[in-house]
């Protein structure tokens, strides 16, 4: 049995997951999601084409029930599709949100991203989400707004978030040089 919705048997999102509290995610188990997520945008940036606006959140991160967390490609929207609407700048870049998709460096974007999940899985809650989407985007590309750093977060978390989460890009690491740190941090 899978953690999503019994009727149709799906996986649940890792969002549901951390929002309802249906699994206990501990340290150990928070690692084991942070490193299967860190391993499958590893993989995916691997690929000689990368997939152009696979926007890396919560809700695209699948538990099966082997609890193990996978990227689903289902919501992926296709080039046909109207991508003018940001529905989700929670978890975006602020370079995303100011610039056009053919001038973003989506690696670094997705890091960025991945450092919101990172955080979401150290505090249980959706980045920014007493604010509304209009405020999140202008707060984050206009203002630098970030998520603050919880009094419980170790110091190594806080450190990889900081270095995933840099103003400059070109300055974030690329999935291939965090996972040695994810494992190190997962021991």
């Amino acid at each position: 049995m899978s953690f999503g919705n019994l009727k149709n048997n799906t996986p649940a999102a890792l969002e549901l997951i951390l929002e309802k509290g249906c699994i206990i995610v501990d340290h150990e188990q928070g690692m084991k999601f942070a490193l299967d997520i860190a391993k499958g945008m590893e993989y995916l940036h691997s690929l000689e084409q990368l997939i152009p606006r696979l926007y890396l959140k919560s809700t695209h991160i699948m538990i099966d029930e082997d609890l193990t967390a996978r990227i689903c490609m289902a919501d992926y929207r296709f080039s046909f599709m109207n991508l003018s609407k940001i529905e989700s700048p929670n978890w975006m870049a602020p370079e995303v949100l100011q610039k056009s998709p053919e001038e973003v460096d989506q690696r670094s974007a997705d890091m960025w991203s991945y450092a919101m999940i990172l955080w979401e899985l150290v505090t249980r809650e959706v980045p920014f989400g007493h604010l509304s989407p209009m405020e999140v985007g202008m707060k984050v590309a206009l203002e630098g707004l970030r998520p603050s750093v919880p009094p419980g977060m170790s110091s190594q978390m806080t450190k990889l978030v900081s270095i995933c989460w840099n103003n400059d890009p070109a300055k974030r690491p690329r999935f291939d040089q965090i996972l040695p740190i994810l494992n190190k941090m997962a021991q």
